[in-house]
């Protein structure tokens, strides 16, 4: 098997060690040149009725303020819905002009949508 070379090879080729099974993916709507980014969902993971989703496109954004590295968004929730999954990608899609996704960002976004309440997927 030849080594991973490129970034979404390597991306991957790190996931499929994590978790050990396919995933499906899904793209975004690509709103310009900087959007685009694809979720990628893993069902039953990280145990049985739950789902995981993972981005990637975020971190090809060029920002002034990612120094030490650059992100990519998770979600994982008690569902079997995928649009759930899709969220993280959903987010990352949509607000990677306006968003520095920093630990402070994330807090405001999750201060936004208490997970004390049920939300239906959009």
């Amino acid at each position: 098997m030849n080594k991973p070379t490129t970034p979404i090879e390597k991306y991957l080729s790190h996931l499929d060690n994590i978790f050990q099974t396919e995933p499906e993916f899904f793209g975004g709507d690509k709103k310009n040149e900087q959007s685009g980014v694809t979720s990628i969902v893993y069902s039953e993971l990280p145990e049985s009725g739950m789902i995981t989703g993972l981005t990637y496109g975020l971190s090809l954004v060029e920002h002034p303020d990612w120094k030490m590295g650059r992100p990519e968004l998770l979600i994982s929730v008690e569902s079997t819905d995928k649009s759930w999954a899709q969220a993280a990608g959903f987010i990352a899609n949509n607000f990677v002009e306006i968003a520095l996704f920093l630990t402070a960002t994330l807090s405001i976004l999750v201060n936004l949508f208490p997970m004390n309440q049920r939300w239906t997927p959009f």
